[in-house]
């Protein structure tokens, strides 16, 4: 049963969801000034800290941050249309794949760069990633995030329970891998 304690970052999905694209959009700042860093300076902490940290944004929350879109509040506006809604749905999934796809050697560049490896120069990724992303997203905010608001009480509380109970998975299997 889905009660009123249902932790505070997730009693507000929708919020979430927002402060997550927020920090994608940041996360695509970081990983292109990286770029022009490596250019200008060379591999240094600094560079192998920030090509980390966007490591383990990717990683960690924009594959979640994916889920909680595709299994939860994707599914919640099909259930409330299955016209022109479930079209931009279907359309922005896609775009999940091709965007993970993009972003693929984007992060093999990053693994280099975090272990300090003189890593070939990603230039064309890059900046296919930190432009299709933020265009992406964007878009799911204009279509799509607006809706939210249609979906009934219930049963966005069970989009924040199931929320919460992905990245309760995530730090067993974290822990279980240290």
């Amino acid at each position: 049963m889905i009660t009123d304690t249902v932790l505070g970052e997730f009693a507000e999905p929708m919020s979430l969801l927002l402060a997550t694209h927020d920090k994608m959009r940041r996360m695509c700042a970081v990983i292109y000034g990286l770029m022009d860093h490596l250019s200008m300076v060379g591999i240094d902490e600094s560079a192998m800290a920030a090509a980390r940290e966007a490591l383990d944004f990717i990683d960690h929350c924009a594959v979640m941050h994916h889920d909680d879109e595709e299994l939860g509040l994707f599914q919640a506006l099909r259930e409330l249309d299955a016209g022109l809604l479930s079209r931009s749905i279907d359309r922005l999934e896609s775009e999940h794949r091709a965007i993970e796809s993009i972003a693929r050697p984007v992060c093999k560049w990053l693994e280099q760069v975090a272990a300090g490896l003189a890593a070939a120069p990603m230039r064309h990724a890059v900046e296919a990633l930190v432009t299709r992303l933020p265009a992406h997203m964007d878009e799911e905010e204009r279509l799509l995030y607006g809706h939210a608001c249609l979906i009934e009480p219930a049963r966005m509380a069970q989009l924040a329970a199931d929320m919460h109970k992905r990245r309760s998975e995530q730090r067993v299997l974290l822990l279980d891998a240290a």
